[in-house]
């Protein structure tokens, strides 16, 4: 028998990404027939960046190198 696993995955996420939202999934192959296939769901929220996110990593790396 022939057993194949392929991961669909999102190549790009687009912030936010809420938790329990699908953002992908897998597939079992048994002889090139599908037999079973699970969500990939996120396990926690990821908020977009924002610009004072964004400035305050800027400085804070700025200011680790001095």
């Amino acid at each position: 028998d022939d057993i194949k696993v392929k991961a669909n995955v999102k190549s790009v996420l687009r912030a936010p990404v809420e938790k329990g939202e699908k953002v992908g999934e897998i597939n079992y192959y048994l002889n090139n027939e599908k037999i079973r296939t699970f969500d990939l769901i996120a396990e926690e929220k990821v908020e977009k960046i924002s610009f004072s996110y964004f400035f305050a990593t800027i400085i804070k790396v700025y200011f680790s190198f001095l």
